[in-house]
């Protein structure tokens, strides 16, 4: 269990921009209501910026992070635009049909790893 750990997240809502970003930690044992707002076209960068900085603007709206990022972990079908780089340990998660997208993007340029889902068909 994560909070016993004192494990800090902050999840990233986004398509082409950020829409949303809620913080939790160790002190909230509720989960928060998660309002996705947005789907579209996908750009990973803004997700590498807000990360790298811990703040941006979208939407005519500032967005900041307080905590430190270690890490991040990306539920995606990997279709949309990579940043060139990062220093950032990060996980892609996606479906096994998505897979296959991997080697054109994100090996070649070691843009981090990814994980597979099981398929429960």
């Amino acid at each position: 269990r994560m909070y016993d750990q004192g494990i800090k997240l902050t999840l990233a809502l986004f398509d082409c921009e950020i829409g949303n970003v809620i913080e939790y930690n160790s002190a909230q044992r509720k989960s928060k209501n998660i309002n996705v707002v947005s789907r579209g076209g996908t750009s990973f960068i803004p997700l590498f910026e807000l990360a790298k900085k811990k703040t941006i603007v979208c939407h005519n709206k500032t967005f900041k992070i307080k905590t430190k990022i270690d890490g991040i972990v990306c539920f995606t079908d990997l279709a949309g635009d990579f940043p060139s780089h990062t220093n950032l340990p990060t996980l892609w998660v996606v479906t096994p049909s998505y897979s296959k997208y991997y080697e054109a993007t994100l090996k070649k340029n070691k843009l981090g790893e990814l994980v597979v889902m099981k398929d429960e068909k």
